[in-house]
């Protein structure tokens, strides 16, 4: 019986991790064609196409193949049958999968989820039940680390744009996108007709981009819902790269701007406002969006009936950048940013209940939460964090140390 976990587990476990893998990287992407033709096999970072964000992804993937082979196989066959799944995987999408590019950075960032997730593995005990010594160790890295998260979030919302020639478009036909089958009557930033072709003078544009206040307004009449985004009005630059974007789907309205997230090769914020009025083909809507104080905002009106909504620049936005399935923030978001916060402190709160007997956990969480929320987001010049946030932090390491003196017990002796 005590070879039947080893026997049966280990397996299974890996077809389900490795279903999940394919389901992830062998599907083809036609929408990410034109930035996929636009990266190169060799280069590792930067290669403006958010060459960071998928090598982040690409280890919290390969992770549990490496952690549910070494269940049952040794450690050279588990790391040999990673580097094989990475080429594989990478090879199919050079070869046949539109929309997939193939990297070196790829091949690279695949082996290292795969041999971080054998060290997992084979740490793991450690790692669980670890002494009150450890523990305090792993809880005060695992603080700091998420306090490095929090504070390079703060200061990655704000906007940031490049100093490149810009180009305005009205209702452009650009291949990542729908195309806009409604009619553009007017438009403006900043209370100047909104460019359309080439920006005489960039420099200036971009300084009213980075403003305090910025407002586009526009105003249409509506088309067919398309399919997917379309753009009412968009600013790219020289290198292609997307600067400001209004954009019209099935589903509602969007608006996103350059962000310091993006310039290290994080993906955008795209502030989504759904059902709004008008959105029947031939009616007349009006339209504005941008940033204020530190807020951004979309609004659309149509006869007597408005919407809008604002969002507040968030610390936990840099979580929703890694989202590989919903890429824009909505009315709701704040649930999923409070969880997603709380989720990355829960590992600190669970060792923080290995290190310590006293019920000091509060405390002791407080300290990175403070420090992130409150210190690094004033410091960033965002809004200070929604109480939401705060709340969704403690919450997830409180339930980490509930999660150890439920399990563990009385810490362990210090002794390693």
């Amino acid at each position: 019986m005590a070879g039947t976990p080893r026997r049966w587990v280990g397996p299974l476990l890996t077809g389900v991790v490795v279903l999940a893998i394919a389901w992830l990287t062998l599907r083809p992407a036609p929408a990410d064609a034109e930035a996929a033709a636009r990266s190169a096999f060799l280069c590792l970072y930067p290669c403006g196409v958010e060459g960071l964000r998928d090598a982040i992804l690409n280890v919290v993937m390969f992770v549990p193949l490496g952690l549910v082979l070494r269940l049952w196989l040794p450690r050279g066959i588990t790391a040999l049958l990673c580097v094989l799944a990475t080429f594989g995987i990478e090879g199919t999408q050079w070869l046949a999968l539109v929309g997939r590019d193939a990297s070196l950075r790829d091949l690279l960032t695949n082996t290292l989820g795969g041999l971080l997730g054998i060290l997992l593995a084979e740490q793991g005990m450690a790692l669980l039940r670890p002494t009150a010594r450890r523990a305090a160790q792993l809880a005060a890295g695992a603080m700091a680390a998420w306090l490095l998260v929090v504070a390079f979030g703060a200061v990655g919302v704000r906007p940031s744009m490049p100093h490149t020639v810009y180009w305005g478009q009205h209702v452009a036909e650009l291949g990542q996108f729908e195309i806009y089958e409604g009619e553009l009557l007017e438009s403006f930033v900043a209370g100047v007709p909104f460019p359309n072709g080439r920006v005489n003078d960039s420099e200036r544009l971009r300084a009213v981009l980075l403003g305090d206040s910025l407002v586009v307004r526009a105003t249409v009449v509506s088309g067919p819902a398309p399919a997917g985004p379309a753009p009412i009005l968009s600013i790219f630059d020289e290198n292609q790269q997307q600067i400001l974007a209004l954009l019209q789907d099935e589903q509602g309205l969007s608006f996103a701007e350059r962000t310091g997230l993006e310039e290290v090769e994080l993906a955008g914020q795209t502030v989504h406002l759904p059902a709004f009025p008008g959105s029947r083909p031939g009616d007349t809507v009006h339209i504005a969006a941008g940033h204020r104080r530190g807020e951004l905002f979309l609004r659309a009106t149509s006869g007597h009936v408005t919407q809008e909504h604002r969002w507040a620049r968030s610390p936990a936005w840099i979580v929703t950048t890694l989202n590989p399935f919903v890429r824009r923030i909505m009315p709701s978001s704040w649930v999923v940013e409070a969880l997603a916060l709380g989720l990355l402190l829960l590992p600190a709160g669970y060792w923080v209940g290995w290190a310590t007997r006293r019920g000091s956990a509060v405390l002791v969480l407080c300290l990175p939460v403070s420090l992130g929320l409150g210190i690094a987001t004033r410091l960033a010049g965002i809004p200070l964090a929604a109480p939401s946030l705060w709340a969704g932090s403690l919450l997830g390491g409180l339930l980490g140390w509930v999660v150890a003196r439920t399990w563990g017990g009385a810490p362990r002796p210090t002794v390693d």
